[in-house]
C-alpha cells in the first residue's frame, strides 16, 4: 500500500469511530426549575415553559401559566362589546351554522 492510501484509510476509520461518539451525548435531562429550550430537554412528566420573567424557560409540571380557557357564551360577550360574531347565520337556538360553499367542479379534464 502506498503512503497516501494508508493515510486515507486511517482518516476513514477515524471518522467512522468519531461520528457515533459525537452524536451520542449522554447529557442528563433537566429537573423541575432548571433551564431548558425544548420539552425534550426536561425529565419525563415535565415540559419547558416560560419561567415568569418573560426571557427564560424552565422545566415544570405546572401548565397554568400557558393554559388558556375560552368561555362558551355563544358570543354574548362579543355582542356586548359591539362586535360581530364570526361565521354564518344562526339557527333558532343561536348556534352558528356553516355557510361555506365548496367550489363547483367544472368537469373539465385534469
Amino acid at each position: 500500500m502506498t503512503n497516501a492510501r494508508v493515510v486515507a484509510l486511517t482518516l476513514a476509520v477515524g471518522v467512522l469511530v468519531a461520528v457515533p461518539a459525537a452524536c451520542s451525548s449522554s447529557q442528563s435531562l433537566a429537573a423541575a426549575g432548571q433551564a431548558c429550550l425544548n420539552a425534550t430537554d426536561c425529565q419525563p412528566g415535565l415540559v419547558c415553559v416560560p419561567d415568569g420573567t418573560g426571557t427564560e424557560r424552565a422545566c415544570s409540571d405546572d401548565l397554568s401559566g400557558i393554559q388558556k380557557t375560552e368561555t362558551l357564551d355563544s358570543g354574548a360577550a362579543i355582542a356586548a362589546e359591539g362586535g360581530k360574531k364570526e361565521g354564518g347565520s344562526t339557527d333558532a337556538g343561536g348556534a352558528t351554522q356553516d355557510t361555506f360553499q365548496p367550489p363547483v367542479d367544472s368537469g373539465a379534464g385534469d
